[in-house]
Protein backbone atom coordinates (compact mmCIF):
# COMPACT_ATOMS: atom_id res chain seq x y z
CA UNK A 1 0.00 0.00 0.00
CA UNK A 2 1.42 3.37 -1.04
CA UNK A 3 1.96 6.05 1.59
CA UNK A 4 0.01 9.25 1.07
CA UNK A 5 2.12 12.37 0.57
CA UNK A 6 0.24 15.65 0.94
CA UNK A 7 1.89 18.84 -0.32
CA UNK A 8 0.62 22.29 0.67
CA UNK A 9 1.45 25.24 -1.57
CA UNK A 10 1.33 22.92 -4.58
CA UNK A 11 1.16 25.71 -7.14
CA UNK A 12 4.16 27.47 -5.63
CA UNK A 13 7.73 27.27 -6.91
CA UNK A 14 8.95 24.62 -4.47
CA UNK A 15 5.60 22.85 -4.24
CA UNK A 16 5.20 22.17 -7.95
CA UNK A 17 8.79 20.97 -8.33
CA UNK A 18 8.35 18.66 -5.34
CA UNK A 19 5.23 17.10 -6.80
CA UNK A 20 6.94 16.49 -10.16
CA UNK A 21 9.51 14.33 -8.34
CA UNK A 22 7.16 12.76 -5.79
CA UNK A 23 4.90 11.55 -8.60
CA UNK A 24 7.81 9.45 -9.88
CA UNK A 25 8.39 7.91 -6.43
CA UNK A 26 6.40 5.40 -4.38
CA UNK A 27 3.84 7.85 -2.99
CA UNK A 28 0.17 8.56 -3.56
CA UNK A 29 0.58 12.32 -4.06
CA UNK A 30 -2.11 14.80 -3.06
CA UNK A 31 -1.70 18.47 -3.90
CA UNK A 32 -3.35 21.22 -1.85
CA UNK A 33 -3.82 24.49 -3.66
CA UNK A 34 -5.71 27.64 -2.73
CA UNK A 35 -6.30 29.19 -6.14
CA UNK A 36 -6.39 27.37 -9.46
CA UNK A 37 -3.60 27.98 -11.96
CA UNK A 38 -1.95 26.54 -15.06
CA UNK A 39 0.74 25.12 -12.77
CA UNK A 40 -1.77 22.85 -11.05
CA UNK A 41 -3.07 21.61 -14.39
CA UNK A 42 0.45 20.42 -15.29
CA UNK A 43 0.83 18.20 -12.21
CA UNK A 44 0.23 14.45 -12.26
CA UNK A 45 -1.42 13.85 -8.88
CA UNK A 46 -4.67 14.10 -6.94
CA UNK A 47 -5.66 17.76 -6.53
CA UNK A 48 -7.59 19.33 -3.68
CA UNK A 49 -8.66 22.95 -3.48
CA UNK A 50 -8.45 23.81 0.20
CA UNK A 51 -7.35 26.57 2.54
CA UNK A 52 -4.88 26.06 5.38
CA UNK A 53 -6.63 28.94 7.18
CA UNK A 54 -9.90 26.97 7.09
CA UNK A 55 -9.06 23.68 8.84
CA UNK A 56 -12.42 22.13 7.99
CA UNK A 57 -11.45 22.15 4.29
CA UNK A 58 -8.40 19.96 4.96
CA UNK A 59 -10.09 16.82 6.35
CA UNK A 60 -11.02 15.48 2.90
CA UNK A 61 -7.33 15.57 1.93
CA UNK A 62 -6.42 13.34 4.88
CA UNK A 63 -8.92 10.56 4.13
CA UNK A 64 -7.03 7.25 4.08
CA UNK A 65 -7.29 3.49 4.40
CA UNK A 66 -6.56 1.75 7.69
CA UNK A 67 -2.82 1.31 8.10
CA UNK A 68 -1.96 3.76 5.33
CA UNK A 69 0.83 6.15 6.33
CA UNK A 70 0.47 9.88 5.76
CA UNK A 71 3.28 12.37 5.15
CA UNK A 72 2.61 16.10 4.94
CA UNK A 73 5.08 18.47 3.30
CA UNK A 74 4.05 21.93 4.42
CA UNK A 75 5.58 24.14 1.73
CA UNK A 76 2.90 26.85 1.66
CA UNK A 77 4.10 30.23 2.87
CA UNK A 78 3.88 33.90 2.05
CA UNK A 79 7.21 35.59 1.36
CA UNK A 80 7.45 39.23 2.41
CA UNK A 81 10.47 41.52 2.22
CA UNK A 82 9.17 44.23 4.54
CA UNK A 83 9.74 44.89 8.23
CA UNK A 84 6.24 46.14 9.14
CA UNK A 85 3.55 43.86 10.54
CA UNK A 86 1.43 42.23 7.84
CA UNK A 87 -1.60 40.24 8.99
CA UNK A 88 -1.86 38.11 5.84
CA UNK A 89 1.80 37.05 6.17
CA UNK A 90 1.27 36.15 9.83
CA UNK A 91 -1.94 34.26 9.08
CA UNK A 92 -0.38 32.16 6.30
CA UNK A 93 2.98 31.48 7.92
CA UNK A 94 1.95 31.05 11.56
CA UNK A 95 -1.78 30.31 11.83
CA UNK A 96 -1.70 28.15 8.69
CA UNK A 97 1.18 26.12 10.07
CA UNK A 98 -0.60 25.60 13.38
CA UNK A 99 -3.65 24.32 11.51
CA UNK A 100 -1.53 21.87 9.51
CA UNK A 101 0.17 20.67 12.71
CA UNK A 102 -3.25 20.05 14.30
CA UNK A 103 -4.25 17.85 11.35
CA UNK A 104 -0.94 15.95 11.51
CA UNK A 105 -1.51 15.21 15.19
CA UNK A 106 -5.10 14.16 14.56
CA UNK A 107 -4.22 11.81 11.68
CA UNK A 108 -0.84 10.66 13.07
CA UNK A 109 1.00 12.03 10.02
CA UNK A 110 4.70 12.74 9.61
CA UNK A 111 5.30 16.45 8.96
CA UNK A 112 8.09 17.92 6.87
CA UNK A 113 7.95 21.62 7.62
CA UNK A 114 9.69 23.91 5.12
CA UNK A 115 11.13 26.71 7.23
CA UNK A 116 13.90 29.09 6.10
CA UNK A 117 17.54 29.90 6.80
CA UNK A 118 16.30 33.43 7.54
CA UNK A 119 15.13 32.15 10.94
CA UNK A 120 18.76 31.62 12.00
CA UNK A 121 20.38 34.57 13.76
CA UNK A 122 23.87 33.08 14.24
CA UNK A 123 26.71 35.47 13.42
CA UNK A 124 29.41 32.81 13.13
CA UNK A 125 30.32 31.48 9.69
CA UNK A 126 29.53 28.99 8.32
CA UNK A 127 26.00 29.13 9.72
CA UNK A 128 24.76 25.80 11.08
CA UNK A 129 21.47 24.46 12.44
CA UNK A 130 20.06 25.96 15.65
CA UNK A 131 17.14 24.81 17.82
CA UNK A 132 16.45 27.94 19.87
CA UNK A 133 14.30 30.06 17.55
CA UNK A 134 13.64 33.56 18.85
CA UNK A 135 11.70 36.03 16.74
CA UNK A 136 12.93 38.90 18.91
CA UNK A 137 16.46 38.44 17.56
CA UNK A 138 15.25 38.93 13.98
CA UNK A 139 14.39 42.14 12.14
CA UNK A 140 12.46 41.08 9.04
CA UNK A 141 8.80 40.25 9.54
CA UNK A 142 8.86 37.22 7.23
CA UNK A 143 11.76 35.76 9.23
CA UNK A 144 9.89 36.43 12.48
CA UNK A 145 6.80 34.54 11.28
CA UNK A 146 8.85 31.58 10.08
CA UNK A 147 10.75 31.52 13.40
CA UNK A 148 7.48 31.53 15.36
CA UNK A 149 6.14 28.67 13.25
CA UNK A 150 9.38 26.67 13.45
CA UNK A 151 9.47 27.02 17.23
CA UNK A 152 5.85 25.90 17.42
CA UNK A 153 6.53 22.78 15.37
CA UNK A 154 9.50 21.82 17.56
CA UNK A 155 7.46 22.52 20.72
CA UNK A 156 4.77 20.13 19.45
CA UNK A 157 7.46 17.47 18.87
CA UNK A 158 8.42 17.73 22.54
CA UNK A 159 4.96 18.24 24.04
CA UNK A 160 2.69 16.07 21.86
CA UNK A 161 5.11 13.66 20.14
CA UNK A 162 4.54 15.21 16.73
CA UNK A 163 6.62 13.37 14.14
CA UNK A 164 8.16 16.40 12.42
CA UNK A 165 11.33 17.45 10.63
CA UNK A 166 12.41 21.00 9.82
CA UNK A 167 13.86 21.83 6.39
CA UNK A 168 15.68 25.15 5.94
CA UNK A 169 16.56 26.00 2.34
CA UNK A 170 18.66 28.97 1.33
CA UNK A 171 17.59 31.14 -1.64
CA UNK A 172 15.92 28.82 -4.16
CA UNK A 173 16.57 28.97 -7.91
CA UNK A 174 15.68 26.72 -10.82
CA UNK A 175 13.15 25.81 -13.51
CA UNK A 176 9.35 25.70 -13.22
CA UNK A 177 9.25 29.06 -11.43
CA UNK A 178 6.02 30.79 -12.47
CA UNK A 179 6.11 33.32 -9.63
CA UNK A 180 8.02 36.13 -11.39
CA UNK A 181 9.90 36.71 -8.14
CA UNK A 182 12.88 39.04 -7.91
CA UNK A 183 15.36 36.38 -9.08
CA UNK A 184 13.32 35.67 -12.21
CA UNK A 185 12.97 39.42 -12.80
CA UNK A 186 16.74 39.76 -12.45
CA UNK A 187 17.37 37.02 -15.03
CA UNK A 188 14.89 38.61 -17.44
CA UNK A 189 16.52 42.02 -17.07
CA UNK A 190 20.02 40.61 -17.61
CA UNK A 191 18.88 38.56 -20.62
CA UNK A 192 17.27 41.64 -22.21
CA UNK A 193 20.38 43.75 -21.38
CA UNK A 194 18.33 46.12 -19.20
CA UNK A 195 20.49 45.36 -16.18
CA UNK A 196 24.14 46.20 -16.83
CA UNK A 197 25.46 46.95 -13.35
CA UNK A 198 26.02 45.09 -10.10
CA UNK A 199 26.26 45.90 -6.40
CA UNK A 200 28.41 44.47 -3.62
CA UNK A 201 27.35 41.48 -1.58
CA UNK A 202 26.23 37.95 -2.21
CA UNK A 203 24.20 35.04 -0.90
CA UNK A 204 23.76 31.26 -0.96
CA UNK A 205 21.66 29.91 -3.83
CA UNK A 206 20.29 26.37 -4.06
CA UNK A 207 18.62 24.47 -6.88
CA UNK A 208 14.91 23.79 -6.32
CA UNK A 209 15.41 20.22 -7.56
CA UNK A 210 18.11 19.59 -4.95
CA UNK A 211 15.82 20.94 -2.22
CA UNK A 212 13.02 18.71 -3.49
CA UNK A 213 15.25 15.61 -3.47
CA UNK A 214 16.50 16.61 -0.01
CA UNK A 215 12.93 16.78 1.28
CA UNK A 216 12.11 13.36 -0.18
CA UNK A 217 15.27 11.96 1.45
CA UNK A 218 14.20 13.57 4.75
CA UNK A 219 10.89 11.68 4.56
CA UNK A 220 12.80 8.41 4.32
CA UNK A 221 15.92 9.10 6.40
CA UNK A 222 15.30 12.21 8.50
CA UNK A 223 15.27 12.09 12.29
CA UNK A 224 12.23 13.43 14.14
CA UNK A 225 12.83 16.80 15.80
CA UNK A 226 15.89 17.62 13.70
CA UNK A 227 16.57 20.64 11.49
CA UNK A 228 18.37 20.33 8.17
CA UNK A 229 19.87 23.26 6.26
CA UNK A 230 19.60 22.65 2.51
CA UNK A 231 22.00 25.20 1.10
CA UNK A 232 23.69 25.33 -2.27
CA UNK A 233 26.66 27.51 -3.14
CA UNK A 234 27.61 31.03 -2.12
CA UNK A 235 27.88 33.50 -4.99
CA UNK A 236 28.57 37.20 -5.14
CA UNK A 237 25.96 39.29 -6.94
CA UNK A 238 28.54 39.99 -9.63
CA UNK A 239 29.30 36.31 -10.26
CA UNK A 240 25.60 35.39 -10.26
CA UNK A 241 24.76 38.01 -12.87
CA UNK A 242 27.62 36.91 -15.06
CA UNK A 243 26.54 33.28 -14.87
CA UNK A 244 23.27 34.50 -16.39
CA UNK A 245 25.22 36.45 -19.01
CA UNK A 246 27.22 33.37 -19.88
CA UNK A 247 24.08 31.24 -20.26
CA UNK A 248 22.51 33.92 -22.47
CA UNK A 249 25.75 34.31 -24.47
CA UNK A 250 25.99 38.05 -23.85
CA UNK A 251 28.90 40.18 -22.65
CA UNK A 252 29.62 40.10 -18.91
CA UNK A 253 28.56 42.91 -16.59
CA UNK A 254 31.51 45.02 -15.48
CA UNK A 255 30.12 48.16 -13.86
CA UNK A 256 29.65 48.35 -10.10
CA UNK A 257 27.50 51.07 -8.55
CA UNK A 258 27.77 52.26 -4.94
CA UNK A 259 25.07 51.23 -2.50
CA UNK A 260 24.08 54.80 -1.62
CA UNK A 261 22.78 55.29 -5.17
CA UNK A 262 20.64 52.17 -4.85
CA UNK A 263 19.25 53.37 -1.51
CA UNK A 264 18.43 56.76 -3.03
CA UNK A 265 16.46 55.04 -5.80
CA UNK A 266 14.41 52.80 -3.47
CA UNK A 267 11.38 55.15 -3.11
CA UNK A 268 11.05 55.32 -6.90
CA UNK A 269 11.49 51.54 -7.25
CA UNK A 270 8.80 50.99 -4.61
CA UNK A 271 6.38 53.35 -6.37
CA UNK A 272 6.98 51.66 -9.72
CA UNK A 273 6.32 48.23 -8.26
CA UNK A 274 3.13 49.38 -6.55
CA UNK A 275 1.90 50.59 -9.94
CA UNK A 276 3.01 47.48 -11.85
CA UNK A 277 2.12 45.10 -8.97
CA UNK A 278 5.48 43.35 -9.29
CA UNK A 279 7.91 42.30 -6.57
CA UNK A 280 10.74 44.81 -6.26
CA UNK A 281 14.11 43.75 -7.63
CA UNK A 282 15.73 45.75 -4.82
CA UNK A 283 14.36 46.57 -1.38
CA UNK A 284 15.95 47.71 1.85
CA UNK A 285 15.52 44.20 3.25
CA UNK A 286 16.98 42.37 0.23
CA UNK A 287 20.00 44.71 0.12
CA UNK A 288 20.60 44.15 3.83
CA UNK A 289 20.43 40.36 3.36
CA UNK A 290 23.01 40.22 0.56
CA UNK A 291 25.36 42.51 2.47
CA UNK A 292 25.55 39.95 5.30
CA UNK A 293 27.33 37.51 2.96
CA UNK A 294 25.85 34.49 4.70
CA UNK A 295 27.67 31.19 4.30
CA UNK A 296 25.62 28.13 5.29
CA UNK A 297 26.78 24.62 6.12
CA UNK A 298 24.72 21.69 4.83
CA UNK A 299 27.13 19.11 6.31
CA UNK A 300 24.45 17.68 8.60
CA UNK A 301 22.04 17.11 5.69
CA UNK A 302 24.82 15.52 3.63
CA UNK A 303 25.65 13.12 6.46
CA UNK A 304 22.15 12.23 7.69
CA UNK A 305 19.84 12.41 4.65
CA UNK A 306 22.30 11.94 1.78
CA UNK A 307 21.85 15.48 0.50
CA UNK A 308 23.62 16.56 -2.71
CA UNK A 309 24.03 19.90 -4.51
CA UNK A 310 24.60 20.54 -8.18
CA UNK A 311 26.77 23.39 -9.43
CA UNK A 312 25.19 26.85 -9.52
CA UNK A 313 26.17 27.25 -13.18
CA UNK A 314 24.05 24.19 -14.01
CA UNK A 315 21.07 25.64 -12.14
CA UNK A 316 21.36 28.99 -13.93
CA UNK A 317 21.74 27.35 -17.33
CA UNK A 318 18.72 25.05 -16.80
CA UNK A 319 16.63 28.00 -15.59
CA UNK A 320 17.52 30.07 -18.66
CA UNK A 321 16.59 27.12 -20.91
CA UNK A 322 13.23 26.81 -19.13
CA UNK A 323 12.57 30.56 -19.42
CA UNK A 324 13.31 30.40 -23.15
CA UNK A 325 11.24 27.28 -23.71
CA UNK A 326 8.29 29.00 -22.02
CA UNK A 327 8.87 32.23 -23.99
CA UNK A 328 9.45 34.23 -20.81
CA UNK A 329 12.70 35.59 -22.19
Amino acid sequence: MKSICIVTGANGFLGNNLIRLLSKDVFEVRAIYHKNSNVIDELDCEKYQADILKPETLDKVFEHKEGQKIIVIHAASKIYLGTKYDQSVYDTNVTGTKNVVEKCLRYNARLIYVSSVHTIYEKFRPIKEIYDFDQNKLNDFYAKTKAIATKYVLDMVKEKNLDAIIIQPSSILGPNNHSNDYLIQMMKMVASKKLRFYISGGYDFVDVRDVSIGIINAIKKGITGQCYILSGHYSSVHDLLNLVCNSCKINPIKHKIPLFLVYLSLPFIKLKNIITKKEALFSRTSIKIIQEEAYFSCDKAIEEIDYHRRELSTTINDTIIWLKDNEII
